[in-house]
């Protein structure tokens, strides 16, 4: 992480497209991936579109400079933006229970999901996951600065993140709540710390290099033996899923950089709210449709009735009721 990248300002009224633009890929892939549960695009976009967020959240915050910031005010804000989301969305979650299954599930069990971190609304995993991931940042972060000079200490958090990456995938551990959830924290941060320190060469464009990276993410995604899951912390093979994980948050980064248009980067912009709505959208069509296995054109009907019930959804937390996701009043456009 150089100085320069550090203190580059960054606001929502001067944002990255290449950074919308990679999100609004990878919540299309996510989407995608909730829809058609099998097959070999939604193996591909599992190998990497949750690492690939976590990697735009730390190379946007080294864009803001935000250890640079007091950490009250940056605590408030992570509590604010992630935290309110979160019971926002567990709510959502809860009420697609309650329109599914009567009110045979327990209130006070579903409350107490959430905040156990055991989703009502799957999905809500990585927000929890990037709250804890950025905590954890922060400490080492702050740790290794107090060691060592400044650019050793960027490159000394990244290899203990990425050894914490490791110990996490590889060593095999109890399945319990508090370490399932440590676990899942240990990896999304290893992601995020990539993206932290090396947010100039993830942005350098290389467009080449990463097209190649994303046929090379595809060929490990179909000789892994197992479709990757860091919720259900399922890898398949450990090593061919990290190296798959990160070709392939690279290759998007680098196509975003190179290619962008108005839906991708206003899909991207909207993507926190895609993503805690299209599964309760999900779910709901289904049982109203009472479909139990659906078929290709089920699915293909399910994508694209989220996509469209998303536009009006947009349309009403972002400009009637912002505070849902923790925003003021502003613009659905850019």
């Amino acid at each position: 992480m150089t100085e320069s990248i550090t203190n580059k300002p960054h606001s929502e009224a001067s944002r990255d497209h290449a950074i919308d633009t990679a999100k609004g890929i990878l919540i299309i892939m996510v989407v995608y991936a909730h829809c058609f549960t099998d097959g070999i695009l939604h193996d591909f976009f599992f190998s990497f579109h949750m690492p690939a967020f976590f990697v735009l959240s730390g190379i946007t915050a080294s864009l803001s400079g935000e250890m640079n910031k007091p950490t009250k005010q940056v605590l408030l804000r992570m509590l604010v933006r992630i935290g309110v989301p979160f019971l926002f969305f567990e709510f959502l979650g809860a009420v697609q229970f309650f329109i599914r299954f009567g009110f045979k599930q327990n209130l006070f069990g579903l409350l107490f999901n959430a905040l156990i971190m055991q989703c009502n609304n799957i999905v809500d995993w990585f927000l929890y996951a990037l709250f804890f991931a950025k905590l954890l940042n922060r400490f080492l972060l702050f740790l290794c600065t107090k060691a060592f000079h400044q650019k050793a200490a960027d490159y000394v958090y990244l290899a203990i993140s990425l050894i914490l990456l490791v110990v996490a995938v590889v060593i095999p551990m109890p399945k319990n709540d508090f370490l399932g959830i440590l676990r899942t924290t240990l990896i999304s941060h290893a992601f995020l710390a990539s993206g932290y320190v090396l947010a100039s060469f993830y942005q350098k464009k290389r467009t080449v290099w990463g097209l190649v990276s994303l046929v090379l993410a595809l060929a490990l995604s179909l000789w892994n033996m197992d479709c990757p899951d860091i919720y259900e912390l399922r890898f398949g093979y450990p090593a061919v899923f990290l190296c798959a994980a990160f070709l392939g948050s690279y290759g998007v980064l680098q196509i975003s950089e190179r290619w962008s248009c108005k839906v991708l980067r206003w899909l991207g912009y909207n993507s926190i709210i895609i993503m805690g709505t299209h599964i309760p959208i999900l779910l709901i069509a289904r049982f109203i449709s009472h479909t139990v296995a659906p078929t290709l054109w089920i699915r293909i009907a399910d994508f694209f009735i989220i996509f469209s019930l998303e536009i009006p959804i947009v349309y009403l937390i972002r400009k009637k009721a912002p505070f849902l996701i923790g925003k003021r009043k502003e613009s659905v456009l850019l």
